[in-house]
């Protein structure tokens, strides 16, 4: 658990802010009637999450484990946004389980994959 932790800080602490603000009381904010702004922000926060957590890997690791990073980048990411839906219709009466939520988490996660990757062998030097 320590290594995971020394391994991956900014994932670990993006996973904490995602869990946080999906399971706090949402503010009474307008949204000016534009509707799906949160399934944007989902999509926002999941791509994060799998883009830290790959630029992390690759800073860690000389050669790509693909079974490895495909589960902690890419498996792991869904399982989180799977289980915060069912922690939002189980523990909270303000938010509900919505699956449109996971479909922009794993949305989210499915464009980091190419994007990060691609500018991880372009640009990133060690």
């Amino acid at each position: 658990m320590v290594k995971v932790l020394r391994s991956y800080p900014c994932s670990l602490l993006c996973v904490v802010a995602i869990l946080w603000l999906c399971l706090c009381r949402p503010p009474h904010v307008s949204m000016g009637g534009v509707s799906g702004l949160d399934k944007v922000a989902h999509c926002m926060m999941f791509f994060s999450l799998s883009s830290l957590i790959l630029w992390e890997y690759k800073k860690r690791h000389a050669s790509e484990n693909l079974r490895l990073l495909l589960l902690i980048a890419f498996a792991a990411p869904l399982a989180f946004g799977a289980l915060i839906e069912v922690l939002q219709g189980a523990l909270t009466d303000y938010r509900s389980a919505d699956l449109f939520d996971f479909l922009a988490d794993a949305l989210g996660v499915l464009l980091a994959w190419p994007l990060v990757r691609f500018f991880l062998k372009k640009y990133y030097r060690e």
